[in-house]
């Protein structure tokens, strides 16, 4: 499992992949995937996702899932009943850069006070760049919201943290191991199609990302 977790920002994380070229379907081994997110104060959730399908279009791949698990909203605790979600995910590298963009739609909560809260759509941008003495992390949360049912709403702004660090450190080192597993490992497998080989190397992105985020 994984977990991230920046003041003033929420982090998503989710196992997704990409696949350019023409639109491709599939249905393959039923996957579970963790998701947890952190929004300041306001809300912890830990979640799972259960990948149905995908389809591959438009440069991202569209994911339809199921959602369940548990959070807490202003320290009250609250249930997600198993319900759709929707992620999709796209990977962009230029000169010693690579980004992978994750987005999930809405997700509804049960409080144990009664009410009902709706987690906005999130958008989690991850970029690491190595290409000169300093490599740079830079991870972007989306504005997010949680809605509840008595009218409150609770918001944070945008928030983006960053990371340098000297290539001949361990971190430095950590940051240009996450741009090579984005650029010359997960994006030539979207490129040639081979989605099982792609998510393993996602997952892989992602366990390197809390290594370095922690």
């Amino acid at each position: 499992m994984t977990w991230f977790r920046a003041v003033g920002a929420h982090l998503i994380v989710a196992v997704v992949l990409l696949i350019t070229g023409a639109p491709v379907q599939a249905v393959a081994q039923q996957q579970t995937i963790p998701l947890h997110l952190a929004l300041d104060t306001i809300l912890r959730l830990d979640a799972t996702v259960t990948v149905l399908t995908s389809q591959i279009q438009s440069g991202q791949l569209q994911l339809t899932a199921t959602v369940s698990g548990t959070a807490t909203v202003n320290g009250t605790t609250a249930t997600v009943m198993s319900q759709p979600i929707a992620i999709t995910a796209s990977v962009t590298c230029r000169g010693g850069s690579g980004t992978l963009t994750l987005s999930t739609s809405e997700i509804r909560l049960n409080l144990s006070t009664g009410l009902t809260a709706v987690i906005g759509a999130e958008t989690l941008m991850i970029s690491a760049t190595c290409g000169g003495q300093t490599p740079t992390l830079a991870v972007t949360a989306s504005p997010g919201t949680v809605a509840l049912s008595d009218g409150t709403v609770l918001t944070t702004s945008q928030c983006t943290v960053t990371l340098a660090a000297s290539s001949t450190t361990a971190l430095g080192n950590d940051v240009c191991s996450l741009e090579g597993l984005i650029c010359k490992q997960l994006f030539p497998l979207m490129k040639s199609g081979l989605t099982q080989d792609a998510v393993s190397t996602l997952n892989q992105i992602l366990t390197q990302l809390a290594k370095i985020l922690h």
